[in-house]
């Protein structure tokens, strides 16, 4: 029956097209997360049979990558269908087939639970379909399908309550939980290390047998976790978020996302990760358990576990709310946590998620409650109108789901020169690589489709370290010209994109195609016919025009590397490097002054500044500064470096004390600046009056 229950819910609110493994173009359409999901798949199932740990995949990443654990991939059926993906077609997704076990399984375990409470068919049948269509698990279904699997929760508080062996069972659940989701995991973990202390020291079993029990559990752990590619990115990368992430104390009635009856997005952005709305129907069965458990006869004392299970769900409570305790849009308070909470806290920063399995133990309490105190008859009248409200609330969404998942989707990739690529290239670089580079996604299926290899995309966690030297190995191969025969470049970086048409000098094409900038190295195919287009000319700079660096000030055209966005007047430098890259509408002069109006960044905890100014690879200025007033400073430069390069000019300020104002204790800002540039102008110099420029 339960299984019956769970495919009803998933084919009443999904419509169950997804369940066709040949269907990804629900995938595709949503884009973002899910999309993240499939390619990681995709990269997965090309990877080599034998490998440790087995669900690398270096393809998608290159030495970006990790496993498929961080792109949210489903490792356990990403493991299981490895096995046979030679035999299946090139397009192949069992994220439907997941997303309907996740409904048969979420009714299991409910069933299971609810069993303590009732022998009656028909009041779990309708008790357990509240749980199969629990709204924090049907949001996951669009954003994180690995996260649907709350089934697991329940799992864990099954095995909790139940007074058979429990070692084994133990193990088998965290283990499998261990190849769904890392936060699950966490929740899971939990409850069986609250269980497992409850039984010592109740002394259901010796502390030498709970000993084994934790070294079992670890052990399995620790051997899965490894085996499927937890550990390798080191250390457990951590990032900020924790405090935004969170439950919000408004959100289980009021919620940040756009639900039907009762949403509000005027919410904290972040607050959607505590999204554990319980709908109408849940609500009004609050109320009524409420009122039958005041009038109630409460004898004896609580059933064995209760206090123990009561404990951890305020700790997770407490962890789900953060350290920034809001009500609605309005920040009650906050506080500090001790430093050796970060690394967890930087690991699991969605905190709103821990308010799960505190929902789904409330939900057990209030259906114990109702289930021991109505009569047959009158519950089953009220559960029934109260389904039919939650359903009605549910409607909407189940409506707006489906449509989304019947799009189909059509690639943005539409010149015939896509055809062309994987039999040229090996790889498809993005410059440069990061969080959900534009257009990655048509670009890196494109790669997976075809055993190409792709040095960047959507990760879970990446190493912080990795990320940046593959930025600065591109940018400085971007500043060389050099571009691997094997490779075929992407841009999203707008600096970078011009230093590669500045630059670029080999066989091949550079330019646009489907509106994306790419440098294909070596390529002859077709061009006009395919909708390739040569890039725009540089704008020549008109030698003694004030280049401002404010917003519309005209330096965006020259403006490289190392540039914050502008404020005011002006903009930072971001870190230890700055680059202004121009070509002169004439470079016949002997000598020229080049004139720049900046501030530096001193203050009090940090008293100079070093700047040195290289045009064309030759050091022109060098100054430290300890006045945080305007400072003018003209430079000259020789006309020679510029005629040789056929009037083109490349500003390079260095900025070795380039610090955030936060580390030096001066303010709030994280961004490491150098100079705040107000403007620069370029102008010819007379030989007497070049003399005199202070270099």
């Amino acid at each position: 029956m339960p299984v019956f229950i769970g495919l009803l819910a998933f084919t009443g609110f999904t419509g169950g097209a997804i369940l066709n493994p040949l269907n990804v173009d629900w995938i595709l359409s949503a884009g973002g997360d899910s999309l993240q999901h499939y390619i990681g798949w995709n990269f997965f199932r090309n990877e080599p049979f034998f490998q440790y740990p087995f669900g690398k995949t270096y393809g998608f990443g290159e030495t970006l990558s990790s496993s498929i654990v961080f792109s949210d991939s489903i490792p356990i059926f990403a493991f299981v269908f490895r096995i046979f993906s030679g035999l299946l077609p090139q397009q192949f997704q069992y994220f439907g087939l997941w997303i309907c076990a996740c409904f048969i399984l979420q009714s299991i375990f409910a069933w299971r639970l609810l069993s303590r409470f009732t022998n009656d068919v028909f009041l779990l049948c309708l008790s357990t379909s509240f749980f199969a269509l629990a709204p924090m698990m049907l949001w996951r279904l669009s954003v994180h399908a690995a996260l649907a699997g709350h089934w697991v929760i329940l799992a864990a508080l099954d095995v909790y309550f139940d007074e058979r062996a429990k070692k084994r069972h133990w193990a088998l659940l965290t283990g499998l939980t261990c190849l769904i989701h890392a936060y699950l995991l966490a929740m899971v973990g939990a409850i069986w290390l609250t269980d497992l202390i409850r039984r010592v020291v109740a002394r259901k079993m010796r502390a030498s047998s709970g000993l084994a029990e934790l070294a079992l559990i670890f052990l399995v752990i620790g051997v899965v976790a490894t085996s499927a590619g937890y550990f390798m990115l080191g250390a457990s990368p951590t990032q900020a978020g924790f405090g935004y992430f969170r439950l919000n104390l408004l959100e289980p009635i009021r919620p940040s996302l756009d639900w039907p009856i009762f949403g509000d997005t005027s919410l904290p952005h972040g607050d959607y990760e505590g999204f554990t709305y319980l709908g109408p129907g849940l609500w009004l069965l609050c109320v009524l358990a409420a009122v039958l458990w005041f009038k109630g006869k409460r004898e004896g004392k609580l059933a064995d576990g209760i206090v123990p299970l009561c404990i951890l769900g305020i700790g997770f409570l407490l962890f789900a709310l953060s350290n920034q305790v809001a009500f609605g849009p309005r920040e009650l308070f906050a506080y500090s946590y001790p430093a050796f909470l970060e690394p967890f806290t930087g690991t699991f920063r969605a905190s709103g998620r821990f308010a799960w399995p505190v929902v789904y133990m409330l939900l057990l309490a209030l259906f114990a409650v109702y289930l021991k105190s109505m009569p047959r008859n009158a519950a089953i009248a009220i559960l029934t109108l109260l389904f039919v409200v939650q359903a009605i609330d549910l409607s909407d969404e189940s409506g707006r789901l489906r449509q989304r998942w019947s799009t189909n989707w059509k690639t943005p990739l539409a010149s015939p020169f896509w055809d062309e690529v994987p039999k040229l290239y090996r790889r498809i670089a993005f410059v440069t690589p990061g969080f959900l580079t534009p257009n990655y996604g048509p670009l890196a299926l494109l790669a997976s489709d075809n055993r190409m290899s792709v040095n960047g995309g959507y990760f879970a966690r990446i190493d912080p370290i990795k990320l940046s030297s593959a930025k600065e190995e591109l940018r400085a191969a971007m500043e060389a010209g050099r571009f691997r025969s094997d490779t075929l470049y992407v841009f999203n970086d707008r600096a970078l994109w011009a230093e590669a048409v500045d630059n670029f000098n080999q066989d091949g094409f550079i330019g646009s195609v489907d509106q994306l900038n790419i440098v294909a190295p070596g390529y002859r195919g077709c061009l006009t016919a395919c909708g390739l287009k040569d890039p725009e000319p540089p704008q020549r700079y008109e030698l003694d025009s004030v280049l401002e660096f404010g917003s519309g000030g005209g330096i965006e055209q020259y403006a490289r590397e190392g540039w914050h966005m502008p404020e005011g007047d002006g903009r930072w430098t971001d870190g230890n490097k700055a680059k202004v890259s121009m070509t002169l509408n004439s470079s016949d002069a002997e000598s020229y002054k080049l004139q720049l109006k900046f501030l530096p960044f001193v203050a009090t905890p940090h008293p100079t500044q070093r700047v040195t100014v290289l045009v064309n690879g030759h050091l022109s200025a060098k100054w430290e500064l300890s006045n945080a007033n305007e400072a003018i400073k003209n430079i000259h430069v020789d006309g020679a470096s510029i005629r040789s390069r056929n009037g083109k000019v490349s500003i390079v300020f260095s900025l070795p004390d380039a610090a955030s104002p936060r580390s030096v204790a001066f303010n709030e800002d994280e961004r490491a600046i150098g100079i705040f540039v107000k403007s620069m102008k370029l102008s010819v110099a007379s030989t007497e009056l070049a003399s005199q420029i202070n270099k």
